[in-house]
């Protein structure tokens, strides 16, 4: 089997929840919220890992959560969603061979993801991976259990992207899309003719330029160039710029793609799973890149 790293992302998210009463809202302290996570901790049964945990049931599938750490600091947890055991099975890669898993009446295959929840800024680290529960249904089941209160899981975002990449080590690529309306469609398209299009149904074109720096280089070392290329671009095609993006990284962290056009983005970073395989394992590698980005996630919700 190939050891190529897997890479899975974790997205960061800050947890806020308001009192609801006579159809107004009132924003929950910190220790409100800590508490009120407690108290359903509190009432739930521990299964043999003497973990707490409690089997739900939503948008008519079966989940289950498990509460692996709870302390005045913190909440680690596991959140799982029953799976259809008929389209899963083991396979032998040597021999080809497709194994089922055998299953007893109490039993069934489940796939799940961690969460992870700092009390102290009620920033929420969530591992996503495919087929598992996402942060929805962790929030769902929050407000399911408790009664009058609205608990929720928003994005960290901040609205002067632009600024906050400054501070990058390096910035790389640049991308940026503009649409050709229908009576310049051919507008800066080389190798393409009127004569190519006589049989073509179309309306526009979207052209989409790379720049591109050398290997591991920035592509520039100045924030100004940034602001200089937006704005000549948005002047040039308006409403016909589609899309505009610069791929930026710190020391020791993947590259990522951020919309300069979408003055709001996620914050989010990848881990590699391949040497993951305990809840412990789990629960160190999401703290150590939690704590990778703390500065900045705080820095964002002030």
């Amino acid at each position: 089997m190939s050891n190529k790293p897997i890479k899975k992302r974790i997205n960061f998210f800050q947890v806020q929840a308001y009192a609801l009463s006579d159809k107004k809202k009132k924003k929950m302290s910190k220790e409100d919220i800590r508490q009120s996570l407690t108290n359903i901790y509190n009432d739930l049964e521990a299964n043999d890992d003497k973990y707490k945990f409690k089997n739900f049931e939503m948008f008519s599938t079966n989940y289950i959560i498990e509460f692996i750490k709870l302390n005045d600091s913190e909440l680690f947890a596991r959140i799982g969603k029953q799976a259809n055991e008929n389209t899963i099975g083991k396979r032998d890669f040597v021999t080809g061979n497709l194994i089922n898993i055998e299953l007893q009446d109490n039993e069934n295959i489940e796939s799940y993801t961690y969460l992870y929840l700092d009390f102290s800024n009620m920033i929420l680290s969530y591992l996503v991976l495919s087929g598992t529960p996402s942060k929805t249904i962790f929030s769902n089941f929050i407000n399911d259990m408790i009664d009058n209160v609205e608990f929720t899981c928003v994005p960290i975002t901040t609205d002067d992207v632009i600024r906050k990449l400054a501070s990058k080590s390096t910035l790389g690529t640049i991308e940026f899309s503009y649409c050709n309306p229908k009576n310049e469609v051919i507008k800066d398209i080389p190798g393409i003719n009127k004569r190519s299009l006589q049989n073509l149904n179309t309306d526009k074109s979207v052209i989409t330029v790379s720049l591109r720096p050398a290997r591991s280089k920035s592509i520039t070392h100045r924030i100004e160039d940034i602001f200089n290329i937006k704005e000549t671009l948005i002047s040039e095609h308006g409403d016909n710029l589609k899309s505009l993006k610069l791929n930026a990284k710190n020391e020791e962290e993947e590259m990522i793609n951020y919309n300069l056009l979408d003055y709001k983005f996620s914050t989010y970073t990848y881990i590699d799973m391949l040497l993951l395989n305990t809840a412990d394992d789990f629960y160190k590698i999401i703290i150590r890149e939690y704590n990778n980005m703390k500065n900045t996630l705080e820095d964002y919700i002030q």
